[in-house]
């Protein structure tokens, strides 16, 4: 017996308390000999057992789609909300399962996208890459045929070579540029602050590559046009490889020499030796009726030794 308050006067009056299959809560079990007769399973605001869900008890049906087999309280992938078993919110058009992976390379990534974007519109905009470069390819380029004569062999035997050794050169005025936009307007401090060291030699090294690959592609139409030479699979496939480890000494040199004096100089001694295995490389992987494999895989190896060490170095060279 429990004493339950009854309004009106006299105290608390003492109340037989309901049958067990007649609660609020309809938690009888089925088989229970106190259940009330006549009161179904899960019968009550919190019974839904063997009611409209039918996940327990008997009587309720499988909960999964007999044509399909998938569980239709739960999806094809998720729980009983629709999102993905990870845990993870889902956002219309976004397939069920997608965690935070994706939008933590994103995040990871994307200040080296911006230093890159930022870099390439800079030197766009009238620095080293569009006053200078562009007219010493052209020029270059030019001056080599009027140099080696009016023989047509010569001219596109040569040629493979020249695109190259006008890309190594084009790279000396891009190393100077490396860090003197932002030391121009005062803020590389402020970049190095807020900037973590992998992503802006990333960053820096994505913008070079596009500009060295640009200039790659200008002296090698103009030889192609000019000299009639020959251009291979394997020569468009080095171009490339050759450029991307040409970058990464190319942004290691200009930022160690980014506040010497006569740095330009100084540039072009250490650049020069450094990219003569692109040079090499480069000329033969185009050069017809060579085997190319071996010279590819040298740019290849040439790329991850070049960006290896500039991975390694480059966080020191911003302390200096």
């Amino acid at each position: 017996m429990r004493c339950w308050p009854v309004s009106g006067g006299g105290g608390p009056r003492r109340r037989r308390r309901p049958p067990c299959g007649q609660a609020v809560g309809g938690a009888a079990r089925q088989g229970d000999p106190r259940r009330g007769a006549g009161v179904p399973a899960g019968d009550g605001l919190h019974g839904r057992a063997d009611g409209a869900s039918g996940r327990r008890g008997s009587g309720g049906g499988d909960p999964r789609d007999p044509a399909t087999g998938v569980d239709r309280y739960r999806g094809a992938g998720g729980d009983a909300r629709g999102r993905s078993p990870i845990g993870g919110r889902r956002r219309p058009g976004v397939p069920a399962g997608r965690g935070r992976g994706g939008r933590a390379v994103v995040a990871r990534w994307s200040p080296a996208l911006r230093v890159a974007a930022r870099d390439v519109a800079v030197e766009a905009s009238g620095r080293e890459a569009a006053t200078a470069v562009v007219p010493f390819v052209i020029a270059a380029v030019l001056l080599a045929g009027l140099g080696f004569g009016p023989r047509p062999d010569v001219l596109a035997a040569v040629g493979p070579g020249l695109s190259w050794l006008v890309v190594l050169f084009a790279a000396v005025p891009l190393a100077r540029g490396v860090a003197a936009a932002e030391r121009a307007e005062g803020c590389w401090d402020l970049l190095r602050a807020f900037v973590s060291p992998t992503s802006l030699l990333a960053g820096k090294v994505l913008a070079l590559w596009l500009w060295l690959v640009a200039a790659w592609a200008l002296s090698t139409a103009l030889t192609v046009g000019l000299f009639n030479a020959p251009v291979t699979a394997a020569a468009v496939l080095a171009g490339p490889l050759g450029t991307l480890g040409l970058a990464g000494v190319t942004v290691t040199f200009g930022t160690a020499l980014a506040s010497a004096e006569g740095r330009s100089g100084l540039l072009a001694v250490l650049l020069l030796p450094a990219g003569l295995p692109a040079l090499l490389a480069g000329t033969e992987a185009g050069t017809p009726d060579v085997a190319p494999l071996p010279w590819l895989a040298l740019l290849l190896a040439y790329d991850l030794v070049t960006l290896a060490v500039a991975w390694a170095v480059f966080p020191l060279l911003l302390e200096e």
